[in-house]
């Protein structure tokens, strides 16, 4: 079971994420706790979605606006998220 964010715009991204996960089982969702990676990361960038096609980050969105604030579900994730959307 991954760790729980304290941040409660973590839980709602990762929640539609989990959902995503579901849908496209083709597609890796991985989470990491900001900290363990970058010490010292604020929580004013939380949550924080990198978007990777084979070894090449392709967005890096910070904050919940990119998403739809906090009114994210799976069914408003930006199209950007969708598996073969950087496909080419």
């Amino acid at each position: 079971m991954p760790q729980r964010c304290r941040v409660p715009e973590c839980r709602l991204l990762g929640d539609a994420l989990d959902v995503l996960a579901e849908r496209y089982p083709g597609t890796k969702f991985l989470r990491i706790v900001s900290t363990d990676c970058i010490p010292q990361y604020p929580d004013r960038n939380l949550p924080t979605l990198l978007l990777y096609r084979d070894t090449k980050c392709l967005q890096t969105l910070v904050g919940l606006l990119h998403y739809g604030g906090r009114r994210l579900t799976p069914e408003r994730a930006p199209a950007s998220w969708r598996p073969g959307f950087w496909s080419e």
